[in-house]
């Protein structure tokens, strides 16, 4: 616990994380202004989560679905 409250720290004054290999390298941005949330698709899901040594937060969307639309707001504050 102790060595993912340092994470969550170091990630939120900006200093890069020791671990962290994902970065934006070339990663699609979802549409939203936020650089932290990254589309992830069938050709980049395994090599940016499934491979990664870092912790993700994925959502799964539809957007023709309503519990999802009404998710939204909680997963931008997530």
């Amino acid at each position: 616990m102790s060595q993912l409250k340092s994470l969550v720290r170091e990630r939120l004054t900006g200093k890069p994380s020791g671990s962290s290999s994902s970065g934006s390298s070339g990663s699609k941005s979802s549409g939203s202004d936020n650089k932290d949330v990254i589309e992830l698709t069938d050709s980049n899901f395994e090599s940016l989560v499934l491979d990664s040594d870092d912790m993700w937060l994925v959502e799964f969307f539809a957007p023709w679905c309503g519990h999802c639309k009404n998710l939204a707001p909680e997963w931008a504050r997530a």
